[in-house]
């Protein structure tokens, strides 16, 4: 026994280290080029990352428990799962392929990124090490100064560079290779600088946590500061630490036309810089200037000389910063500054998450979120990698992440970059949802759900400006503050541009040689390229410039071509090359079609891979989406490294579309691989037509009509009519127009009918309505079915608007129309508008019914979301109080019963049923006013709203003779630190049931301390009950005033004083019996109660006056406690009780 208890102890001492490791999570995600795998250690620990014989090798200094999907699968396409190492500080990941290694931290997570280029690299490093020889020389300096070290790179030509950083790296790469020697750097003797390396075409540096990175030129020089953690530094350095660069001559600062040179004469002499941190201005206030470089503290400057007429003029280069002073410490934000977040979830009903007609893909909850400030706050919004960035200019609310990770946690991981006063939200969301953003006032709603990543409208295209040096503008009104973020994900920098115009972003993105700005949903995003981008913002919109020049075209060549928002955005044909997929005509379709599927039957591995995308390209360009999808599909499985290809994603989405399969297709068309793809946002705006979200879809359409040329006859028709019909429901007739021209070139009769039916809209949207019914009429008439369906639909529409068709006669002909096409989406369509007419014929039952059918047969369309939610608002009508007049309390109980699953969530779900429980106890219904507020109770409240709805459930079981149950009304509803009234509410429906229960002692207990007039008169029934007559004296007695009101008394009072005097009677008190006469005879005298009163007090016979205080004391007060709440109901309803 002793050795098997030695045993156990040992075993659970060995098993106590790895009980104790910390668990660490591990991401994985596949991006354009690469693979990253993320440690998301809580803190800094040291680690260690290479690849040896085939295998990713990274160890920790601590060991944990890692833990994530990526430990199950490893990274597609890139590395197997791992396999712990060193003795739980590490893992071990078989490598796919000859890949490349990037590692760095970000903050305390560790970053691995598995480069696909590194093929490519690795095969040609020995022809590179043999030619090392032959790569100029380039000597890289070091120096210590104070609060930095400067490396500088001493190239004999000028060079291109660009600066990449993370917390504590930075990487500088240069656009042409070269050998450095970094022989002159000894990296222990400059305090800025933890280690130094090189390749032949870059040059990595570690340094402390918290330094940072600065860039300049002297010549064809490149110097790289790196700059220590705030700390106090001397006003000048020293002369002779000081490096001797010649600083390039500046360009004169960025505004709309050149300064007056009066002003100039007139101007101070400059005052010392004094230092600041944040951006300089490039333009003056007087034109809206805001910030423009990225933000970099300003050097302490020399004494100020003496006041020339030199000095006065603007100076014409800006000298070099040499050092940055500490950061000034950041300003506490008050309370009231940071705002307020509300947020909103709308829930799925049951009959949408059902499985009983198969499986479905898990829906996503929409969420709306509410950012209100004091002040006006603009917004931008933009998705970049994993990330939906959400961004305002003004200070995050407090706990925000908590609270998004506590009312929305299906919306993902969220990270909270609370930079220069701004808030910038990163949430990991789904790629297919995206936001809508609205303003209010000082308020922005932000509504998330699964929809086009379009915007809704679209800002202008950049325009370059004949500036020397050159200059881009993007027009826009209302831009906010310039923010200089480090994405903590790529780890390069962006500058995010905020607006306070709504839903406004740019539909494209732009890409310059030295910046590119980004797709967005709201505001403008920008990507600095080189280390001298300068941005600013004007009252015009925001410009771009490079402090050595921006590579644009010369002014005469740009008059002497279009304005670039002429032209397609990427001037270059779309991602599909459709017309060389084809291989010739439909003549040589057999031929080339079984050539390709031959290829395919032979061979493997990647040359397999190919002759199936072939196939693939074959198929969709002829406009087969069934066939495309399937090879899609196999490449899919088998060719995982292939399947990234943006090119494939395009046509599986494309695929996708033509199958009706929107869900699956938003998915493709989501993917990170097509970002900024100009053809994917055809079919984007496609997919929004689809949906009906037509301002998105126009502005999709806009920029892309000239990519739908290319397409098959048999995409080319829908894509174009989806194109017109989003012009028009946008409001532009005029693109509609032309839109209809370029389609209505030989059409045969079927393609000619759907022409005439968006021609139609267009007729009728211009305000021809007659010309619209001619149009319609003939396709009505036409032998083309869908077309058909489409027409009649319009027709019964027209007459509707035009009162020539009554709602009765409108529902009789959509019930028709509804069994003369059935199937697709148009039925989808025709529920909808029956539902509405339903409504207005107060035909609930039934709207809800084919809304209902809608919804579940068309579980993935875009717009299933939207008819869920007319159902619910339809169903809130009528329960709103007081009710909708025109459904009786039991058929609006029956709707519920069918539709309980529509009930909100929430307050105002609790209210619909608090309403419909009112209605339900005015017509007497209490026991199916009891089971709703049961369910309330039991399922639905927490706190003081359980108590509050506990105690009506306990009154309706008292009025509905039921006691005991309301006793557990009572129990169930429970809760402690209760308000006053309701806790003196629920004490007194606690004694009444009791006494009902012949409970009679506990009853009286219960209401120890209660002095309210309630309380009195409960205590009063309860004695009476008892015949304890003489308590029932004192507590009437307490009920009625010493004298009676100088008005006629009610008649409620007048029973009070007949109940006193038979109570007196009865416990045989005559004196205080002629006493209450007194007071109250003449009084009595003029009410109902005034022969009854005259009896008891002693003016009749004898035998007559007991004989009435025999009666009236079977009655009394009894009934007087609840028959005083039956009065109150029958002046309010119950849920006004408490």
């Amino acid at each position: 026994m002793r050795k098997m208890l030695l045993a156990l102890i040992l075993a659970v001492s060995a098993a106590a280290p790895l009980q104790a490791a910390e668990q660490v999570p591990v991401r994985a995600g596949l991006h354009e080029g690469y693979g990253r795998i993320v440690f998301d250690w809580p803190r800094q620990v040291d680690y260690e990352a290479r690849i040896e014989e085939g295998r990713l090798v990274v160890t920790f200094g601590e060991a944990a428990a890692f833990e994530g999907p990526v430990m199950r699968n490893g990274l597609a396409g890139y590395a197997g799962a791992p396999l712990p190492s060193a003795g739980g500080r590490g893992l071990a990941l078989a490598l796919k392929g000859p890949y490349g290694l990037k590692h760095f931290r970000i903050g305390p997570k560790v970053v691995l990124d598995l480069q696909q280029a590194a093929a490519a690299r690795q095969g040609e490093a020995a022809p590179a090490a043999a030619a090392a020889d032959e790569l100029p020389r380039v000597r890289v300096r070091a120096g210590r100064h104070d609060g930095f070290s400067r490396l500088v790179f001493d190239w004999a030509d000028p060079v291109g560079e660009v600066l990449e950083e993370a917390p504590g790296r930075a990487r500088l790469v240069f656009d042409r290779p070269a050998a450095f020697d970094l022989s002159a750097v000894d990296a222990p003797r400059l305090p800025q600088i933890d280690g130094i390396s090189a390749t032949p075409d870059s040059v990595t540096v570690e340094a402390p946590a918290g330094s940072r990175f600065k860039v300049d030129r002297s010549g064809t020089k490149v110097v790289l500061d790196v700059i220590a953690s705030p700390a106090p530094a001397p006003a000048t350095p020293p002369a002779a630490q000081v490096e001797d660069l010649t600083p390039r001559p500046q360009q004169p600062p960025l505004q709309d036309k050149p300064a007056d040179a009066a002003e100039a004469k007139q101007a101070p002499p400059a005052p010392a810089a004094a230092p600041e941190e944040g951006p300089t201005s490039l333009v003056p206030k007087s034109m809206g200037g805001s910030a423009a470089v990225e933000p970099m503290a300003a050097a302490p400057a020399p004494a100020p000389a003496p006041a020339t007429a030199d000095s006065a003029k603007p100076a014409a280069a800006e000298p070099l910063r040499t050092a940055e002073p500490p950061a000034l410490p950041q300003a506490v934000i008050a309370d009231s500054a940071r705002g307020r977040l509300t947020i909103a979830t709308e829930p799925m009903p049951a009959f949408l998450s059902s499985q009983a007609q198969g499986p479905k893909a898990d829906a996503f909850l929409p969420v709306v979120m509410t950012f209100s400030w004091e002040l006006p706050t603009a917004a931008a919004a933009f998705r970049r990698g994993e990330n939906l960035w959400l961004v305002f200019d003004r200070p995050a609310p407090r706990q925000v992440v908590q609270q998004i990770a506590s009312e929305a946690p299906h919306l993902g991981e969220v990270q909270l970059l609370e930079e220069g006063g701004a808030t910038i939200l990163l949430i990991r969301a789904q790629p297919t949802v995206a936001p809508r953003l609205s303003r209010d006032g000082t308020s922005w709603t932000v509504d998330l759900r699964l929809r086009s990543p379009l915007p809704e409208k679209a800002l202008a295209a950049p325009v370059v400006e004949s500036e020397e040096g050159g200059r881009v503008r993007y027009p826009v009104v209302g831009a906010g503050r310039l923010l200089w973020i480090t994405d903590p994900d790529a780890g390069d920098r962006l500058v995010l541009v905020p607006i306070r115009g709504a839903g406004m972003g740019l539909t494209l993105p732009y890409g310059f040689p030295q910046f590119r700005s980004l797709q967005t949903h709201q505001g403008i995003v920008l990507q600095p390229l080189t280390t001298a981008i300068e941005v600013a913002t004007l009252q015009s919109g925001v410009l771009v410039r490079d402090r050595n020049g921006l590579l644009v075209s010369k002014p005469e060549d740009r008059r002497a071509a279009p304005r670039a928002a002429d032209l397609p955005p990427s001037g270059s044909p779309g991602l599909l090359r459709l017309e060389e997929w084809r291989r010739g005509g439909i003549e040589k379709y057999q031929e080339n079609r079984q050539a390709l599927q031959r290829a395919t039957s032979g061979g493997g591995g990647d040359r397999l891979g190919i002759a199936r995308l072939d196939l693939a390209r074959f198929y969709f360009a002829h406009g087969l989406g069934s066939e495309a999808f399937g090879v899609l599909q196999v490449i899919e499985d088998e060719n995982p490294r292939l399947a990234r290809d943006p090119e494939v994603h395009l046509m599986k989405g494309a695929s996708q579309m033509m199958l009706q399969d929107y869900r699956g297709a938003a998915t493709s068309l989501a993917h990170a691989a097509l970002a900024g793809e100009r053809e994917a946002l055809l079919w984007q705006a496609a997919l929004a037509a689809q949906a009906e979200e037509w301002q998105a879809a126009a502005t999709g359409f806009a920029v892309t009509l000239d990519l739908i040329e290319s397409y098959p006859d048999n995409l080319r028709l829908p894509l174009g009519l989806a194109a017109a019909e989003a012009f028009v429901q946008a409001g532009d007739l005029d693109a509609a127009t032309a839109q209809l021209a370029l389609l209505s070139d030989n059409l045969d009769d079927r393609e000619l009918a759907q022409v005439k039916v968006v021609q139609g809209m267009v007729r009728l949207a211009g305000g021809d309505p007659e010309q619209a019914r001619e149009l319609w009429s003939d396709v009505r008439d036409g032998a083309h079915r869908p077309s058909q369906a489409r027409a009649r639909l319009a027709l019964i529409a027209l007459g509707m608007e035009e009162g020539t068709l009554s709602p009765e006669a409108a529902i009789e002909e959509l019930e028709r129309l509804r069994f003369a096409w059935r199937g697709d989406l148009f039925e989808f369509t025709l529920l909808r508008k029956l539902a509405e007419l339903y409504v207005r014929q107060n035909r609930q039952r039934d709207a809800l019914f084919a809304l209902r059918e809608a919804v579940t047969a068309f579980p993935d369309d875009p717009t299933s979301r939207n008819s869920a939610q007319r159902m619910r608002e339809i169903f809130a009508e009528i329960y709103q109080n007081p009710g909708d007049p025109e459904v009786p309390p039991l058929r609006a109980l029956a709707l519920y019963q069918e539709f309980i699953e529509l009930t909100p969530a929430g307050p105002e779900g609790d209210k619909m049923i608090a309403g419909l429980a009112d209605r339900l106890v005015e017509v007497d219904l209490l026991d199916r006013a009891a089971e709703l507020l049961e369910g309330q109770v039991r399922y639905r409240l927490e706190g003081e709203d359980k108590a509050r709805i506990g105690a009506r459930l306990a009154l309706v079981q008292l009025l509905d003779r039921n006691p005991q149950a309301s006793l557990e009304a009572l129990e169930i509803s429970e809760v402690t630190d209760l308000e006053v009234p309701l806790a003196s509410q629920r004490r007194q429906l606690r004694a009444r049931a009791l006494a009902a229960l012949d409970r009679s002692d506990d009853a009286l207990q219960t209401l120890v301390g209660d002095d309210s007039l309630d309380a009195e008169q409960l205590r009063a029934d309860i004695h009476w009950r008892r015949r304890n007559w003489p308590d029932v004296v004192d507590s009437l007695s307490n009920l009625i005033p010493l004298l009676p009101p100088r008005r006629p008394m009610q008649e409620e009072e007048g029973k009070l004083v007949v109940n006193l005097a038979v109570a007196l009677l009865l416990a045989d008190e005559k004196v205080e019996l002629e006493d209450l006469n007194r007071r109250y005879g003449a009084a009595m005298a003029k009410g109902p109660q005034a022969e009854t009163f005259r009896l008891l007090v002693g003016d009749g016979e004898s035998f007559a006056v007991s004989s009435v205080a025999d009666e009236l004391r079977e009655v009394g007060v009894a009934q007087d406690f609840m028959a005083s709440y039956r009065a109150r109901l029958d002046r309010s309803s119950l849920s006004e009780l408490n």
